[in-house]
């Protein structure tokens, strides 16, 4: 079974900037590591809203939403 592995730090990277591997919408691409049974992530992904596109996890959209949950308002 191959394993995933992160090889690069980008959300804490852009943590707080809205580029796309910081967005909900951004799918990160990986390739096969035979040596390490292992998936290494690769320096492109994409974006499923509004349809596929190629980008790179530095790049900016207009269609950005932030990647974390955001919590719930109370009423009080």
């Amino acid at each position: 079974m191959k394993r995933y592995r992160k090889s690069s730090n980008y959300p804490e990277l852009y943590q707080g900037k809205q580029v796309c591997c910081t967005c909900t919408h951004f799918v990160q691409h990986y390739r096969s590591d035979e040596a390490r049974a292992a998936f290494v992530e690769v320096g492109c992904g994409h974006c499923r809203f509004p349809r596929l596109k190629r980008c790179s996890p530095e790049q900016t959209r207009d269609n950005w939403r932030s990647a974390e949950k955001e919590e719930p308002v109370s009423e009080s």
